[in-house]
């Protein structure tokens, strides 16, 4: 996980970014490792106004995203480009276009990955769940009753993945295509994962067609994405913008990916704040409530009014029978009326004691842009440091400014290695 902020006005975008990253998992029975010197933000060239910056998977295709943007940097070159979905249309098909940093092998070794991924955890895990409970129940399974808990947990998965929308740009083809060019990969994975498994001849074919549906489907699996931010100014563009997206691999010659978020300031929206991956200290500075503590809040209120309904009731004795429950519904009905009631006056109070944050952040210069950008990343992480969970937010805070006529422009940054010695650096990554 990680911590990152865009806070943009007509001037300018500032842009924060943690720098670290958890290799391994925990939940598989492995040690998970943090490390906080990775780097997330990156500019282009000197010319442009724009700047990437990635979260989730630090990989594409077993490839670092440093090395991909820096390569895309040469790639770009001069080229400039009238708006700034322009600049991400360019990036996203370097991504796709037989680029030579993916090879046959790596694109083998992602669908395998993926494969095993969704099989092991969406429904694996499942079974196992399953089998596991009923063994502890006193139950003796059978064959046949171990086939029934395998079609009981692939079905589902199933149904999701053919509900999911179909994935925009790619041919209504490609899924059944990657499926069958790639059916040796999937086929072992099946076997390997269900392997002392008795597979019914629908679950089989059910998992065959979940194999189409992996990349052409817009579902995501946390541990396959990237998050990428696009964000700067066009060359004709007089305020910045920024876009979103989830990028996961390219097979095929199609990259799966799906824009998130596309925020754009104007003359009507002069001011934007837009956290990234761990964002709940941002919503509590905005808003001033954390948001699991405001969920907790909503279902404690219904359970509230349901149990009090309910005690209520008990003490109507002349109104037994028909009479209570009709009552019952009544009093049901009010209390929701009341408390759409509370959560409406709550939200009121929110908006009317936190929403001129948002028009100060209209008129804030660049300079406290960047102080701004680099306060909540830190909050963040303070919050991380000293709660009982994985440090998953920390290390150096990166923060750039982007304006039209600065450009790119590094606040603070951290360097591996001394600009003293090695001077080439100072033009930024």
């Amino acid at each position: 996980m990680t911590a990152q902020i865009a806070i943009m006005n007509k001037s300018a975008i500032a842009l924060a970014t943690d720098s670290a990253v958890t290799l391994g998992a925990a939940k598989a029975g492995g040690a998970a490792k943090v490390y906080q010197t990775v780097e997330k933000l990156f500019s282009l060239p000197k010319d442009h106004s724009v700047g990437i910056m990635i979260s989730g998977n630090a990989e594409f295709m077993g490839v670092p995203w440093e090395t991909i943007i820096k390569v895309y940097r040469g790639n770009l070159g001069q080229q400039s480009f009238a708006r700034l979905e322009d600049y991400a249309t360019h990036f996203i098909r370097f991504l796709e276009d037989q680029n030579p940093l993916f090879t046959e092998a790596q694109e083998e070794a992602h669908v395998r990955r993926a494969a095993q991924t969704i099989f092991v955890e969406h429904i694996r895990t499942e079974v196992d769940g399953l089998m596991e409970s009923a063994s502890e129940s006193g139950i003796k399974l059978n064959k046949r009753m171990i086939s029934d808990i395998v079609d009981r947990a692939i079905l589902p998965n199933y149904q999701r993945w053919k509900a999911a929308p179909p994935l925009q740009g790619v041919p209504p083809d490609h899924g059944q295509s990657v499926a069958e060019r790639h059916a040796a990969i999937f086929d072992e994975a099946i076997e390997d994962i269900f392997e002392d498994l008795p597979l019914s001849r629908v679950s089989r074919e059910r998992l065959q067609k979940i194999t189409s549906y992996m990349f052409s489907k817009e579902s995501f699996h946390p541990d396959l994405t990237s998050g990428v931010v696009v964000a700067g100014f066009g060359e004709i563009e007089p305020f910045p913008s920024l876009l979103e997206f989830q990028v996961e691999a390219t097979v095929n010659k199609r990259l799966k990916y799906a824009q998130n978020a596309r925020l754009q300031i104007s003359f009507e929206t002069d001011g934007c704040i837009r956290p990234f991956a761990q964002d709940e200290m941002v919503a509590l500075f905005m808003n001033g409530v954390d948001p699991d503590y405001q969920k907790e809040l909503e279902i404690r209120h219904k359970e509230l009014l349901a149990n009090y309904r309910r005690r209520l009731l008990a003490t109507v004795k002349p109104l037994r029978g028909h009479g209570t429950r009709t009552l019952g519904k009544q009093w049901e009905r009010i209390g929701n009326e009341l408390l759409n009631q509370l959560n409406e006056r709550l939200e009121e109070y929110r908006a009317t004691c936190y929403a001129p944050v948002m028009h100060a952040v209209a008129a804030l210069p660049k300079h406290d842009l960047a102080v701004m950008a680099e306060a909540t990343v830190s909050l963040t992480s303070f919050k991380r440091r000293f709660s009982l969970d994985m440090e998953t937010v920390g290390g150096p805070i990166d923060v750039a400014v982007i304006s039209k006529g600065d450009g790119f422009v590094w606040v603070k940054r951290k360097q591996y290695a001394s600009q003293e010695l090695n001077p080439h650096l100072c033009g930024g990554l």
